[in-house]
């Protein structure tokens, strides 16, 4: 929410694994005409910073399409890392497509 505006312009999300109980998964999305003003980076490093202090998880992973620059470009402001190229992982309108996975830690998060 852009609260000046009283204006929705995105969601976001965090995925406890129910397979591996230290870590979760996080997602967001902005409103195209909102985009590249830094909220999505801004709901990633809130969606890390509780993962690791509200839940006490080990471990917070994104994925994102290989051709979506932008989520790239968020996951990597957010400080995580590059660990996986998943071939052929998700059915994007009817078409396979390769992802990123990208990944941080509790002890890698900057003071």
């Amino acid at each position: 929410m852009l609260k000046a505006q009283n204006a929705l312009i995105g969601g976001c999300t965090l995925k406890r694994n129910v397979t591996v109980d230290i870590e979760a998964g996080i997602g967001y999305a902005i409103n195209p005409g909102y985009q590249s003003n830094g909220y999505a980076t801004e709901a990633a490093l809130a969606l890390i910073q509780f993962a690791f202090e509200g839940l006490a998880l080990s471990r917070v992973y994104a994925e994102c399409d290989t051709r979506n620059g932008a989520s790239r470009r968020v996951m990597e402001k957010a400080g995580m890392q590059l660990v996986a190229v998943l071939r052929n992982h998700q059915e994007i309108k009817g078409v396979m497509t390769d992802s990123f996975r990208y990944e941080i830690l509790r002890e890698q998060i900057r003071e």
